[in-house]
């Protein structure tokens, strides 16, 4: 089997564990780190499912994103290697969406917390450290995805409803103006979905992909695009399976790598990829060498694309595994290993190349959040192999 000779090193940890937390990479090399879960998932907590009415299986995967959320934020500064705490999130976040404005304010917006899913929407100001309340918005809601457009506007599209009732997956879809403050209701998706992905395009339009469908109770193949200028969704061609779960990754040349994920809700982990070609309408398949789900996927200033973590229960080897997506050889390359094999955690790429692992769930019987750092330093590839 191939190789990457890339490797995992410990750097210095957070000052409180997390996951499920929002990252931002601000400018001269600093990463920001919002919120998040510190809850100790019980291998026998039960979940409800709202949308049916019943008890899900006993399952580490049963968890609530509302559990545990932190107040606490980070950040990094790869100059200096350290880690530096910031002004608190008025309430307590977690599954939040995060933008960086062309402003270098930060958009903190939705998420969840002591049990319920947020409508609110917060700016950050690096230069004086504070958090600023702004305008709500329509629908609250987690799980939901927040795309950066070229106008300097911020989609906010899905997501779940979580109140003491129970949750509703949404179809709505809102556009922040940095210009106005303000919040607008876009067009309706053509289906609810929250755990999808949504990729900004270079013809500024936004691909929205998959995800799970509160009325089906099930994961889907629905694509869509949206145009920002005409406020319009129109489908495209669909998954050749159902996703949630999985991630998204605009290649260097156009294509969007749909990596991982599950077909069904608490289902296993998949090791099928699919590229998207928007130019033809087109989808390709590719094989990964590990299933994963809940993994995160970094595109290196190479080009490569660099997966990490599994949330499989039974295959924690696959937690501390690592692969790189190698595009105009199609083809998947096994590197380093975690030090400690996680999910639910978050990755981004420095302006120096590295790429920071931060945070996540220790994949264990009983994970617990992590304050851990590793950061990832990818070799040269292999004999044979050509790199765009």
């Amino acid at each position: 089997m191939t190789t990457n000779p890339g490797e995992f090193i410990a750097v210095n940890a957070m000052h409180q564990p997390r996951a499920f937390h929002s990252s931002v990479a601000m400018t001269h090399g600093r990463l920001l780190v919002i919120g998040g879960s510190d809850a100790t998932v019980r291998q026998d907590y039960r979940l409800y499912d709202a949308f049916h009415e019943q008890i899900v299986p006993r399952t580490w995967q049963s968890w609530l994103p509302s559990r545990g959320a932190k107040t606490g934020v980070e950040q990094f500064d790869q100059r200096t290697g350290l880690w530096r705490q910031l002004a608190s999130l008025p309430e307590p976040r977690s599954a939040c969406g995060a933008a960086l404005l062309a402003s270098g304010q930060v958009l903190a917006v939705g998420g969840s917390g002591n049990g319920h899913s947020y409508g609110s929407a917060l700016l950050y100001g690096p230069t004086i450290d504070q958090w600023t309340s702004i305008d709500e918005m329509t629908f609250p809601r987690f799980s939901h995805s927040t795309t950066l457009l070229a106008s300097g506007e911020v989609l906010v599209a899905g997501g779940n409803n979580l109140q003491s009732n129970g949750g509703q997956v949404q179809d709505s879809a809102e556009r922040y103006d940095p210009a106005t403050g303000k919040w607008r209701l876009a067009t309706t998706l053509p289906t609810d979905c929250m755990d999808h992905t949504a990729t900004l395009l270079a013809t500024g339009q936004v691909l929205v992909v998959g995800g799970y469908s509160g009325p089906t109770g099930a994961a889907l193949t629905q694509v869509c695009m949206y145009d920002p200028a005409s406020d319009h969704w129109r489908a495209v061609s669909p998954l050749p399976q159902p996703r949630m779960q999985h991630t998204a990754t605009l290649l260097e040349d156009g294509r969007v790598l749909i990596a991982g994920g599950s077909v069904e809700p608490f289902g296993i982990a998949q090791a099928a990829g699919f590229i998207y070609d928007a130019g033809a309408d087109t989808w390709a398949s590719t094989q990964m060498n590990l299933p994963r789900k809940g993994h995160s996927a970094t595109r290196l200033l190479s080009g490569e694309v660099l997966l990490v973590g599994d949330s499989s229960m039974g295959n924690p080897g696959s937690g501390r595994s690592a692969e790189v997506f190698i595009s105009s050889a199609n083809q998947w390359l096994l590197t380093g290993e975690l030090n400690d094999g996680s999910y639910g955690h978050s990755a981004a790429c420095l302006t120096d190349g590295r790429v920071l692992i931060v945070g996540g769930y220790r994949l264990t019987a009983h994970p617990a959040p992590l304050s851990r750092v590793e950061q990832y330093q990818s070799g040269p590839p292999p004999t044979g192999v050509t790199t765009p």
